[in-house]
């Protein structure tokens, strides 16, 4: 086999691949319940073919190839989830059958091994697909450890359940007591392998951000966005595990799709967005609903209850009108008090060429309008060099 057709051979296996993820995702739709919708887990079944068809893509233009395989592996691995979830029993069996085992075993796999692991080893390999050096590779033995031992708790312990920890049966395989599996040894190995990920690749990112030109800085910026709004979300879920039927669940299943949107936005493309302008704007927005929320909490809620004792319809109405009519002033002050906070040089931009602007109606020597000009580029867009043709013929009719 030459070389032509094993780079044909290997951009038509990552596509074949996503074809399977995407087929067995429409299969498993098929004859689901109309909770299953309802309650947003529907939502979740397009993560594994989006996931897949990313990472494809970035293998196929050959930039960051082991983040596209990390990418299309975390795919495969939710929808192995979607279908364990069909042989998983939903009362302790009699016996387990070898699918109902499998079943039992990834579920107290999925989330370490198929979900965060891949995230965490992409904070090392991110943008490139290498890690910033020889000296950086160990992360890939403590995955490496942190999966031995993950697969060795969960396939291996005398008892196993669901993960909600509802029942457990004996494990005709098992030979490790819970106790042995979750602590001592093993758990040490657990823990300290995931804190060694985690920081690390947090140090790691942080490292190859200073090390590096803009452009990969933007890349890490929109990686970092979407991190972080993972995160968020994802801790207000543990917080307040009350608000998982609410609207944090919808915007924990946007969040989980936004990652690897980044990640394939950040590589592919060329010109990037002004991710800059993006945070901004969330931070912005955010502050903008607390505050309007906090005003009306405080007029429909406590003070009516401080007063009275109950919540009369005039307070509500009163505590409406007043959130509705300061929307545009809370939103424009925050707005702009965020833009010279987080969004510096846009916000100097604007300002430095509305001044200039202001100017122009009053100048009229041609020569000192090229230099200010020139002094408003190298201020705004700092460009290395900075050049400014005024046309010979435009000179004498101005003089």
């Amino acid at each position: 086999m030459g070389p032509m057709a094993t780079t044909d051979l290997a951009r038509t296996v990552p596509w074949i691949w996503t074809a399977f993820v995407g087929v067995g995702s429409m299969v498993l739709l098929v004859g689901q319940p109309e909770t299953f919708w309802s309650d947003l887990d529907g939502s979740y079944l397009g993560l594994p073919t989006l996931y897949a068809a990313l990472g494809s893509l970035i293998i196929t233009r050959h930039r960051g190839q082991r983040i596209g395989w990390l990418l299309l592996a975390v795919g495969t691995a939710g929808l192995l989830t979607a279908a364990s979830g069909l042989l998983m029993p939903t009362e302790p069996p009699s016996s387990l059958s070898a699918g109902q085992l499998l079943a039992l075993v990834w579920e107290n796999l999925y989330w370490w091994v198929g979900l965060l692991l891949p995230l965490f080893l992409l904070l090392f390999l991110f943008p490139t697909g290498r890690f910033l050096s020889r000296r950086w590779s160990w992360a890939g033995w403590v995955a490496a450890v942190f999966t031995l031992q993950a697969v060795m708790s969960a396939a291996f312990q005398d008892e196993i359940g669901p993960e909600s920890g509802d029942w457990t049966v004996a494990n005709p395989i098992g030979f490790l007591s819970i106790n042995v599996a979750y602590d001592g040894p093993f758990g040490a190995v657990f823990g300290l392998s995931l804190v060694a990920l985690l920081v690390g690749g947090v140090i790691a990112i942080a490292v190859r951000y200073r090390r590096s030109t803009s452009l990969v800085r933007t890349q890490i910026k929109w990686v970092m966005y979407a991190t972080t709004m993972f995160a968020l979300v994802l801790a207000s879920q543990l917080v307040y595990p009350d608000l998982q039927r609410a609207p944090v669940s919808l915007a924990f299943v946007i969040s989980l799709y936004l990652i690897p949107i980044s990640i394939t936005v950040a590589i592919v493309r060329y010109r990037l967005f002004d991710i800059d302008r993006i945070i901004s704007r969330t931070v912005g927005y955010a502050l903008v609903v607390v505050t309007l929320a906090a005003v009306y909490a405080l007029g429909a809620v406590w003070l009516p209850a401080q007063l009275l004792g109950e919540q009369p319809p005039l307070f509500v109405a009163a505590s409406t009108l007043a959130v509705a009519a300061l929307f545009n002033p809370v939103r424009r002050r925050v707005l702009a008090t965020v833009d010279r906070r987080f969004y510096r040089s846009g916000y100097e931009a604007r300002r430095v060429v509305g001044e200039f602007g202001g100017r122009l109606q009053d100048e009229v020597e041609v020569e000192h309008v090229a230099m200010n000009l020139e002094a408003i580029v190298r201020e705004t867009m700092r460009p290395s060099a900075v050049n400014v043709w005024v046309p010979r013929q435009r000179r004498d009719q101005v003089s």
